[in-house]
């Protein structure tokens, strides 16, 4: 696990699908989410973007891919230091970090992508029923857009504090 070919490999898929989940997360939550409520789409460029598109399993993936390398780099550090490493400020302040990326994952998937999934569908029986959307659908719609808002802004929260941890963990 000390290879520095490894190290670095890990170092460049954490750093890179970190870059990759932040970056989206403050596209979508700064200005695809507003787009989407402002337009009145009954949810068809959501279904486009999240299902088509699959940025939703993209996220997933680079969520997935961050936290897991983010975990291994914290792992070796602590196995090449006999454990010593795990008291400083700077693990510590990389713990704080990580914890915040685990939930801002579980927080993304459970909230936002579960309430992306079913402005989809949503969109899809409209689509198929080629008929403009009943009050009670668009009631729905507008529940599932604020929900999906309120994840994106709990996830965004999350990741930009586990972003500053990893930011200034070296300096502390």
């Amino acid at each position: 696990m000390d290879s520095p070919a490894l190290v670095l490999l890990l170092r460049l898929v954490h750093l890179f699908a970190g870059i990759f989940w932040v970056g989206g997360m403050f596209v979508v939550m700064l200005f695809v989410l507003p787009a989407q409520r402002s337009l009145a789409d009954e949810g068809r460029f959501m279904r486009e973007l999240m299902v088509a598109r699959k940025l939703s399993t993209w996220f997933g993936v680079a969520a997935g891919l961050t936290v897991l390398a983010g975990f291994a780099l914290y792992h070796r550090n602590i196995v090449v230091s006999d454990g010593r490493w795990a008291s400083t400020p700077m693990a510590m302040t990389l713990g704080v970090g990580a914890v915040a990326s685990l939930v801002a994952m579980i927080v993304g998937g459970a909230v936002s992508g579960r309430s992306q999934r079913r402005i989809a569908a949503l969109a899809q029986r409209l689509a198929a029923a080629g008929a403009p959307p009943t009050p009670e659908q668009r009631q729905e719609l507008a529940t599932l857009q604020r929900r999906a808002m309120l994840g994106a802004r709990l996830t965004l929260g999350l990741l930009v504090l586990a972003t500053l941890t990893m930011a200034v963990a070296r300096y502390l």
